[in-house]
């Protein structure tokens, strides 16, 4: 109905001014998102009126976006989603962020960025010069974000894209064995997720969890992480040198 869609975008509106009012009173600015994700460019959050607001606003968004948007469309949104994280493992394991960062403002050609990642320039991006849109990469800072990325890019992506043989199949189906996990059928291993973390030909993954988890602790509010189970207690155990 016409009603409803107005209705959501009143709701955004209004749910923006009361959001940056609260940045305001409690001079906290609201992020500029060409700069990097910091605790302090997320003080904001600690606000609860802040939170409420931008909680409202983001499901808002979505509903109106489900709302406007062909429903075959929204389907291939989601089903889609794959295509993307793809790109952004494939962008970030190329170090195509740092190649980007030292050719400046003025860009590099596909082609050139394609001979330093020694890859075919063709699956890479389209033929244009191209040019560093976003200062966060994985040796920028300490947030420990794009570690993050690159687990949820790569191990989660595989693992979570056999969930279905997985179910299917007669022994791992339904087995509560923590070594009869999708991730277990993808890497073709026999223990836990953990273990494996901890043998030797794993320390680079096992380094990039503790990273990662480590800049969760710094992202989100420590309060609520210390309601939930600790993943520093793990972390601690794994800052291994690479």
């Amino acid at each position: 109905m016409a009603a409803e869609i107005q209705q959501l975008s009143d709701l955004i509106a209004s749910s923006v001014s009361t959001l940056l009012q609260a940045c305001e009173d409690c001079n906290t600015p609201f992020p500029d998102p060409n700069q990097p994700v910091t605790p302090q460019s997320e003080a904001f959050r600690a606000s609860q009126v802040a939170m409420d607001a931008t909680s409202i606003i983001a499901a808002s968004a979505l509903q109106l976006a489900a709302r406007v948007l062909p429903p075959h469309t929204s389907l291939m949104n989601i089903m889609s989603g794959h295509f993307k994280s793809a790109a952004l493992r494939t962008a970030l394991e190329l170090n195509v962020t740092e190649i980007l960062r030292e050719a400046g403002p003025q860009g590099m050609h596909i082609d050139d960025i394609a001979k330093i990642c020694n890859v075919d320039g063709n699956k890479l991006g389209d033929q244009d010069v191209h040019s560093r849109s976003s200062p966060e990469d994985k040796h920028e800072g300490t947030s420990g974000l794009v570690a993050l990325v690159e687990i949820l890019g790569n191990d989660a992506a595989k693992s979570s894209s056999h969930l279905l043989e997985n179910m299917k199949d007669p022994i791992t189906g339904r087995s509560g064995e923590p070594n009869h996990a999708p991730f277990n059928r993808v890497f073709n291993v026999n223990v836990p997720l953990w273990h494996w973390y901890e043998t030797k030909e794993q320390v680079y993954r096992r380094r990039r969890f503790a990273l990662a988890t480590r800049g969760v602790t710094q992202i989100h509010d420590s309060e609520l992480l210390d309601d939930g189970p600790s993943l520093l207690k793990i972390s601690a155990k794994t800052l291994d040198p690479i």
